[in-house]
């Protein structure tokens, strides 16, 4: 218990560092950001899941940052939130990063939330070479395993589209889509998600940025 009091309390300590990214490093390309679920918020200190671990992530399970210098954003734990840091990760457990901005990407017990963020790109999946966007939307619905077109295969970083069927840049690998009405609907967080054909121009103006 002891050795546990004092490895939270050096996390804690370490974090308090971080003074939260400049005015100058909000603009910087290089800031990263990632998807993840709220374990454990304690003050300004929180711990969360990455729902990616790709490049500078890789091997952590769990993130920890301070958020005493950003925006109150009225999070809780079970949370999805988006998080931008300076791509700095320190090699520690749990990892800990100094986080730029944050901002909520899915409440708990409520709709699917993507507002717009630094360097990312909206969420989406490709299924049979065409683009779906999410809209922030779930369906109450149930869909037999049966009628399911696939599951997400591969993923990239939030910061880049999809390339190829089954790839998605929000949702992790293995969850199942199907269709629904003019698009699809994704299984994440135990809800049918929807996902949206967008117009020629919008889909082309997506794949330019």
């Amino acid at each position: 218990m002891r050795k546990s009091a004092i490895f939270v309390l050096i996390i804690a300590i370490l974090v308090s560092m971080l003074s939260g990214c400049s005015n100058e490093n909000l603009t910087n390309r290089d800031e990263i950001s990632f998807i993840a679920k709220i374990l454990q918020i304690d003050g300004d200190i929180v711990t969360v899941s990455p729902m990616e671990r790709d490049g500078s992530l890789r091997p952590s399970d769990k993130i920890t940052f301070n958020v005493k210098d950003l925006n109150d954003i009225g999070a809780s734990v079970g949370d999805t939130v988006n998080v931008s840091y300076d791509g700095i990760i320190a090699d520690s457990y749990p990892g800990i990063v100094n986080a730029c901005s944050w901002s909520i990407v899915n409440k708990a017990d409520d709709q699917v939330i993507v507002p717009p963020a630094p360097n990312t790109r909206q969420p989406s999946i490709m299924v049979n070479d065409t683009y779906y966007f999410i809209t922030g939307l779930s369906a109450s619905i149930e869909i037999d395993e049966n009628d399911y077109l696939g599951v997400v295969t591969s993923i990239v970083p939030l910061s880049q589209i999809p390339t190829m069927n089954g790839q998605s840049n929000f949702v992790l690998e293995g969850t199942p889509y199907a269709e629904y009405e003019d698009g699809i609907v994704a299984l994440i967080d135990g809800k049918w998600v929807i996902f949206e054909l967008w117009d020629d121009e919008l889909v082309n103006a997506y794949v330019d940025h």
